[in-house]
């Protein structure tokens, strides 16, 4: 299953990498896409997991929430 969600505080590609190699480490995530301009990341997931465990597992200058659209 895909999610998305959007992701406030990135502003370069090291930010980008931050945040891909944070959540990658989650054993619900298979696959991780961030996208920058978008302030996006799209990811295919194992199993369900909680927003409040992908906002622990990100630095904390960047924070997670639903993409409603």
């Amino acid at each position: 299953m895909i999610h998305t969600y959007t992701i406030s505080g990135m502003t370069c590609n090291g930010c980008k990498n931050l945040v891909e190699d944070a959540l990658i480490k989650l054993d619900a995530i298979q696959d991780i896409q961030v996208h920058i301009e978008a302030s996006e990341a799209s990811m295919t997931l194992k199993k369900e997991i909680g927003l409040p465990t992908l906002q622990e597992a990100l630095p904390k200058q960047f924070t997670i929430k639903p993409n409603l659209s």
